[in-house]
């Protein structure tokens, strides 16, 4: 699996807490070792869309296309 991220995706990162920017760091490198790691509750939430557990207050979602998810 490949990542992606837009432009987009930094403004938004950046205007996050830093505690939950460190939260999706952490939840990052998981899932590079594990994408389907319980901890992450990754799921498919979509016809090409997939959600992933950054904390309890957090989500992250992605765009596959393929093998690859933006």
């Amino acid at each position: 699996m490949k990542s992606f991220t837009t432009p987009e995706f930094w403004d938004l990162y950046a205007a996050l807490p830093p505690e939950a920017r460190e939260q999706a760091k952490k939840a990052y490198r998981l899932g590079r070792e594990n994408q389907f790691h319980p901890s992450l509750h990754f799921k498919k939430v979509g016809d090409n869309l997939w959600s992933v557990r950054v904390s309890r207050g957090y989500r992250a979602l992605a765009l596959s296309r393929g093998e690859d998810y933006y």
